[in-house]
């Protein structure tokens, strides 16, 4: 059976996700994968956009982990929450040091702070 030259890129990305190949990044492989397959045929894969591009460039960079707040994460996995004093004891940092890391997780919303300004602790969000 011959499928149609801009049938092909849509196969190539149905049969690619049917797989699942991946824990994250199937979309994006499937996509690019179908952009590849369009540039096999000749088309000019340079101006096709998808609309994830343009909702990618909208948001919020993403957040690159640095190891104390890897080690921040394994403690609140392993014991639930966190005061700010067990967090800066617990990682052998300053008072400081702990706000540095935890503010961006706050905002990444992979913590949370729960509790009163004075007896508030951290959990996983």
């Amino acid at each position: 059976m011959t499928l149609p030259t801009l049938d092909r890129p849509a196969l190539v990305h149905c049969r690619f996700e049917a797989i699942h190949p991946f824990a994250d990044g199937n979309g994006r492989t499937g996509r690019a994968l179908a952009l590849w397959e369009l540039y096999r045929r000749g088309f000019d894969s340079h101006h096709i956009f998808a609309v994830d591009e343009f909702s990618a460039s909208a948001s919020r960079a993403p957040l690159v982990l640095r190891p104390k707040q890897e080690q921040l994460l394994q403690l609140l996995r392993a014991h639930g929450e966190l005061s700010p004093r067990e967090i800066w004891d617990g990682l052998r940092i300053s008072k400081q040091g702990a706000m540095d890391l935890i503010r961006p997780l706050l905002k990444a919303r992979l913590i949370k702070r729960v509790g009163t300004l004075k007896h508030g602790r951290y959990v996983l969000k």
